[in-house]
């Protein structure tokens, strides 16, 4: 069965699409964007900090049906320049690491 889910980490939005779903088994997260949600601002800067803000609100969005960092099976991540992969990836990995 699949539920759509409006979560508390992001606000409502007129997009096409839901910001997060639930099915039996997975919960699929879209439309996320480098932002400080509570404050309404762009995090904008470097790819670690970015990534840090998208990944703060994964981790939120994720806790309010349960689950963690721990549990992600896949993430799609869009770059504007590859040369930022390490970086990114670096990023992700000491927020994923972190307990």
């Amino acid at each position: 069965m699949i539920r759509r889910i409006q979560p508390n980490a992001v606000p409502e939005s007129d997009a096409p699409f839901s910001q997060m779903v639930l099915d039996d088994c997975y919960a699929y997260l879209a439309g996320l964007v480098a932002a400080d949600f509570p404050h309404g601002v762009a995090v904008l800067g470097d790819v670690g900090a970015e990534t840090r803000a998208v990944m703060g609100v994964v981790s939120d969005m994720l806790r309010e049906v349960g689950l963690s960092l721990e549990d992600v099976v896949k993430a799609e991540v869009h770059l504007a320049d590859l040369n930022d992969f390490d970086a990114m990836d670096t990023a992700q990995a000491r927020l994923r690491n972190t307990p």
